[in-house]
């Protein structure tokens, strides 16, 4: 499902508005919380701290660029509890690496960037 195929299921369900937030993947994780991982911090210069933050919740799209701004990834966030990472078309290695940044053969990989859509 690509982000337009997305709006129009928004608008045709209860007419319900979309927020689109743009940003960094990261992961959070902090003593006590039990949720899933996976977020994205806002680029929004009047948004600081945790309302910069936004943890993917089931029924998300998120669109990932590459750094020359190629999608690498898009889709419908469907977390399971018992595997999170599962995402489709994107595999473990995939899917970590674009919130974890890594380095390969010398070369550093991500962090990435992404666009999330988000009914309200």
């Amino acid at each position: 499902m690509n982000s337009e195929q997305f709006r129009l299921i928004a608008a045709a369900g209860k007419g319900r508005d979309i927020a689109e937030f743009q940003g960094e993947l990261s992961i959070f994780y902090e003593t006590g919380y039990g949720g899933p991982p996976w977020c994205l911090t806002e680029d929004d210069v009047e948004t600081r701290g945790r309302d910069a933050l936004h943890i993917l919740e089931s029924g998300d799209h998120l669109t990932v660029y590459n750094a020359d701004e190629t999608v690498r990834w898009q889709g419908l966030i469907e977390l399971r509890k018992l595997n999170p990472t599962d995402m489709g078309a994107a595999g473990f290695r995939d899917w970590m690496e674009m919130f974890l940044p890594s380095r390969r053969g010398g070369k550093r990989i991500g962090p990435f960037r992404g666009t999330l859509l988000r009914m309200v």
